[in-house]
């Protein structure tokens, strides 16, 4: 007996439709509500504070708006101080780049270890920074599942512009905190944090919020080739961030003088391990410690990255080089990057202007598509301009020839 064709009805889901009868395209989007994206905006920026860093993550500057972001690292590496940072910046700027809430941040510190007083060195807005911890004296212990539960309330009302999760190894689930010690709990962590993702994910892309992920390092036992290190909370969180930084400390005991005293100086690595919104990078933030208080030297910055985009150049327009006198906008600055940074830490309009100037370089840097000169030929690899004018009968030809060449060792 002859097989009959599956018929596969569409869906009745247009008005005065009945059952079984075709639909056409446009009907079926208009009933779902479904409609292809037209306007492609660019991604917007969060700024970190740091020039070098902001250039290094792409676009204009900063970490990506409606993205995950994790950063990861061993101790004392400089992860909550970064992220701190990160925060005091966005609602010191927040406003003026019209952030919807101002630049407010949400903090969910699982480690329960925030320091008020450390945040006060930071610069850390207490009218805009609100700390959530699992574990608060007089009051229940909250389980990870609740904090989950809160955060995807909190963005779906759009109550904040940053959030920041700290850290990704220290939540505690309901299964882990009922369990005793004799039991272990597998897999539960990867199963929790990968239904978050899932939903959070497009609740940040809706509302144009960012998420900055702390975690930790462990080691896999039993690992003979490659590195043991690893990363807790499952593999969903290297697929859900669009920007994956692991962080490095670099030892360097230098110290600067500031106001007639050696001050040390700290300088952060974080390496770029994944970037879905630009090209990978790495950055080094020089963070000078000027009486306990942690500041990022952004004069030093803005000189070095000035140099490198084509900021700075000398009086006749060409780029820096050698011992000569660096100009901006025909104006003469100074002679040699150290004076030319000690120049903008004495004219604070002057450091403004040089930065606004220095995110213009970077957006028209990052948005630039490198060019093919047509004038190459196929011999160069590039194709040419004027292939269209090449028959199939030359392409057959040129194919067989090629298939037909000996190959070399």
């Amino acid at each position: 007996m002859a097989r009959t064709k599956a018929v596969v009805k569409p869906l009745n889901l247009a008005i005065g439709k009945s059952f079984g009868l075709p639909m056409s395209l446009e009907e079926y989007m208009k009933a779902l509500s479904i409609a292809p994206v037209r306007n492609y905006d660019s991604v917007s920026r969060l700024p970190t504070g740091s020039l070098k860093w902001d250039f290094a993550l792409g676009g204009d500057g900063g970490l990506p708006r409606g993205r995950v972001t994790t950063l990861s690292g061993e101790e004392h590496q400089g992860k909550t101080t970064l992220a701190l940072m990160i925060a005091a910046n966005i609602a010191l700027v927040g406003e003026e780049i019209g952030l919807p809430n101002g630049g407010k941040t949400c903090y969910v510190d699982f480690e329960n270890a925030y320091d008020p007083d450390w945040g006060d060195k930071l610069g850390i807005d207490k009218s805009k920074f609100f700390l959530f911890q699992p574990e608060r004296k007089g009051l229940p212990d909250l389980t990870a599942e609740q904090m989950i539960d809160f955060l995807q309330f909190a963005a779906e009302t759009n109550a904040f512009d940053f959030y920041v999760i700290d850290t990704i190894a220290e939540a505690v689930f309901a299964a882990q905190m009922e369990a005793s010690m004799e039991k272990s709990v597998i897999g539960i962590p990867a199963l929790k944090w990968g239904q978050f993702l899932r939903k959070f994910k497009g609740t940040l892309k809706k509302t144009d919020a960012t998420l900055l992920a702390l975690n930790q390092l462990r080691e896999k036992i039993g690992v003979m080739y490659g590195s043991p290190l690893t990363e807790p909370g499952g593999r969903s969180w290297r697929f859900a961030a669009s920007v994956r930084l692991r962080m490095h400390k670099k030892n360097d005991e230098s110290t600067v003088m500031v106001g007639g005293e050696k001050c040390p100086i700290h300088v952060f690595r974080p390496h770029t391990m994944k970037n879905k919104t630009a090209t990978k990078h790495d950055a080094e933030i020089r963070v000078v410690f000027i009486k306990g208080v942690p500041y990022v030297d952004t004069s030093l910055e803005a000189a070095e990255l000035g140099n490198d985009l084509g900021v700075f150049v000398k009086e006749d327009g060409s780029p820096i080089s050698g011992s000569c006198y660096w100009f901006f906008n025909g104006r003469k600055i100074a002679q040699g990057k150290q004076s030319v940074a000690n120049a903008l830490r004495q004219d604070d309009d002057l450091l403004d202007e040089v930065i606004v100037a220095i995110r213009a370089a970077m957006l028209l840097l990052n948005k630039k598509a490198p060019t093919v000169d047509p004038a190459l030929d196929l011999e160069d690899g590039v194709i040419d301009a004027d292939l269209e004018e090449v028959t199939d009968e030359e392409l057959y030809d040129a194919y067989e020839d090629d298939a037909a060449a000996p190959i070399e060792d």
